[in-house]
C-alpha cells in the first residue's frame, strides 16, 4: 500500500512539473513569435520604403 501511494506521489509530481515544463514553452514561443512578427514587419516596411526611393531616383533621370 505503501509504495502504491509512493508511486502516485512521484506520478503526480512529474505531472506538475511537465504542465510547468510545457507552460513555459509556450510562454517563451509566444514571446518568440510576436519578435519574429515585429522585425519582419519592420523588415518589410524599410525594403517597402527603400523600393520606393530607387524608384523615386529612377524617375528623376
Amino acid at each position: 500500500m505503501i509504495v502504491l501511494a509512493v508511486l502516485f506521489g512521484v506520478f503526480a509530481v512529474g505531472t506538475a512539473l511537465v504542465a510547468a515544463l510545457a507552460l513555459r514553452v509556450c510562454r517563451a514561443a509566444g514571446v518568440l513569435s510576436e519578435r519574429v512578427t515585429r522585425v519582419s514587419g519592420e523588415y518589410r516596411a524599410s525594403s517597402d520604403d527603400l523600393r520606393e526611393r530607387v524608384g523615386r531616383s529612377r524617375a528623376g533621370e
